[in-house]
């Protein structure tokens, strides 16, 4: 595969970004969506859900520059790949943040527990208490099933350990059984 241009021009990247926040609210039953801010981390992230609190409403913040930086070396198709993963894994997170605020969850009261709990599940990583909080394995198997849903694809390489998605498997399993459509033949490859 050829390299691509090495920037995801931002007028692109902004449209990218909100294409994704509209489809995921689409999913989960939404209207209002979270304010979109660009800024810049002094670390390694790239995008952040912050949930409101207060009067201040709920946002996701962005580092353009990081991004390019970081995903500098994949192709065009690959970049946007990538972009749309991160945005579907923070939109989670906005979802969890609703239901979690809700009055009346549209999720089911077990779910709703463990993400208000924010429990840590041990899983043998360098950095545990980010793969293995509970909110952490929900978002990114969402991401996971976003992307082999919408696109038929998964991104490899994204800096989640080996043993990872079985993790997010076993987690799935647990809070949605085994009847849920994840488990079917068309998701196999995304948690193996």
């Amino acid at each position: 595969m050829r390299r691509g241009n090495p920037e995801l021009r931002k007028r692109q990247f902004i449209n990218v970004v909100e294409n994704t926040i509209y489809d995921c609210l689409k999913i989960f039953g939404y209207s209002k969506a979270p304010n979109i801010f660009e800024t810049q981390f002094d670390t390694a992230t790239i995008m952040i859900f912050a949930q409101g609190n207060r009067g201040v409403e709920s946002a996701i913040y962005y580092d353009y520059q990081k991004f390019q930086r970081v995903f500098r070396d994949c192709d065009d198709q690959n970049r946007v790949y990538r972009l749309i993963h991160i945005v579907a894994h923070e939109m989670r997170h906005y979802y969890q943040f609703r239901q979690v605020t809700a009055k009346k969850p549209r999720e089911n009261d077990s779910i709703v527990q463990e993400w208000k709990a924010d429990r840590v599940i041990r899983n043998n990583s360098e950095h545990n208490a980010y793969f293995g909080d509970v909110r952490e394995l929900d978002a990114n198997a969402f991401a996971y099933m976003y992307m082999a849903d919408r696109f038929g694809v998964l991104l490899n390489g994204f800096g989640i350990p080996n043993n990872y998605r079985v993790r997010m498997n076993n987690y799935v399993k647990k809070l949605y059984g085994t009847s849920h459509f994840v488990f079917g033949s068309k998701y196999a490859k995304c948690f193996s």
